[in-house]
């Protein structure tokens, strides 16, 4: 009786390699210290993936181009920077409405950034962008967040700003929170300064 075919391939593969006889050194504690690992001061923020990272490409242009509709850069992340911001975005977006001349930047320290001029004929989406300032304003023109950012089911009703320019304004809102935030922690004594 003859072998099965696998026990002859088993015999054949039990080949032995040669030893290698070089002396390795024991690990030793004394030769090799133990580095505890890097612990931040505050948790790393989450990158982006590639997916996240290109899904506002199309919003990467102008004053103010928009990677990201949330996150603020360490470096930017004080009250001048995000008025500059502020101002940048709402300019670019009365710009694309046609009212770029209405706003006016503001460096005050509790100002959004940005305001209207005094004028009769302000227009009514540069009246929307200062009430996102929270400064109070007559509301001499009413302009709704659904006829800018969504339109209605009527044909000829679609919204004001295209994709861009939504997230700008959605970038903008972001921005204006932030500096509100930032400017309820200045005291009263720090204005004086």
């Amino acid at each position: 009786m003859s072998q099965p075919v696998t026990d002859a391939v088993q015999a054949s593969e039990t080949t032995c390699a040669p030893v290698d006889k070089t002396p390795v050194p024991a690990p030793s504690s004394r030769n090799t210290p133990v580095i505890p690992p890097y612990q931040p001061d505050s948790p790393p923020e989450p990158a982006l993936s590639e997916p996240e990272a290109d899904d506002l490409h199309f919003a990467r242009t102008g004053l103010e181009p928009v990677s990201s509709v949330w996150h603020i850069s360490p470096m930017q992340d004080d009250i001048e920077h995000l008025q500059n911001m502020a101002f940048r975005l709402a300019f670019e977006l009365a710009e694309v409405m046609g009212c770029d001349r209405d706003l006016l930047p503001v460096s005050d320290e509790r100002s959004a950034g940005f305001c209207l001029i005094d004028g009769p004929d302000v227009h009514p989406f540069s009246c929307l962008l200062h009430a996102l300032t929270g400064e109070i304003s007559t509301d001499r023109h009413e302009l709704t967040l659904t006829a800018v950012l969504l339109g209605t089911a009527g044909r000829e009703a679609v919204p004001l700003l295209d994709d861009s320019q939504t997230v700008k304004f959605l970038r903008l809102l972001r921005i204006i929170r932030r500096l509100r935030e930032l400017q309820r922690e200045i005291t009263p004594e720090m204005l004086t300064m």
